[in-house]
């Protein structure tokens, strides 16, 4: 779920006070967090992903893949 930009700012400023003093300008520090976010929402994604494969949902990937290519007209 997008988080709203009052929360992105809470998020940054509380990773700025616990790693302000490893480096030396604000942009190396927000380029840090920025990456690390990243980072937690695609291993998040990913654990959903498993989830929810354990748990029986989802759909087979042959069957997506020829959907897609009926949708784009694409012949194998």
């Amino acid at each position: 779920m997008p988080k709203t930009i009052n929360e992105k700012i809470d998020s940054f400023s509380s990773y700025a006070r616990r790693h302000s003093s490893e480096v030396e300008s604000l942009d190396v520090l927000y380029r840090r967090w920025r990456v690390e976010r990243e980072r937690d929402e695609v291993l998040a994604a990913v654990e959903q992903g498993e989830k929810d494969a354990a748990a029986g949902r989802g759909r087979n990937a042959a069957d997506v893949f020829s959907e897609l290519r009926r949708q784009l007209g694409i012949n194998e």
